[in-house]
């Protein structure tokens, strides 16, 4: 089970509503969800890593992130 690794803190509420950014032709699917976490205030909660993902940092502002991150937001 160490192939995928979900690091998150618990969620804040019981509903929650999941966008999902993939990056495809010209990161489109990534950029349009990236906007949209900056514009609407997510929280980020945690990160997926996996061995399977290619071996990359991305970074933001100065500050290094995982490919894969995972946010929330109340009353979306």
């Amino acid at each position: 089970m160490d192939d995928i690794k979900v690091i998150s803190r618990a969620l804040a509420g019981a509903e929650k509503t999941v966008l999902i950014g993939f990056p495809g032709s010209g990161l489109v699917g990534s950029i349009a969800l990236q906007y949209l976490v900056e514009q609407l205030e997510f929280e980020q909660i945690g990160a997926i890593t996996s061995k399977y993902f290619p071996p990359v940092a991305l970074m933001t502002k100065g500050v290094i992130n995982a490919p894969v991150r995972l946010y929330e937001k109340d009353h979306l």
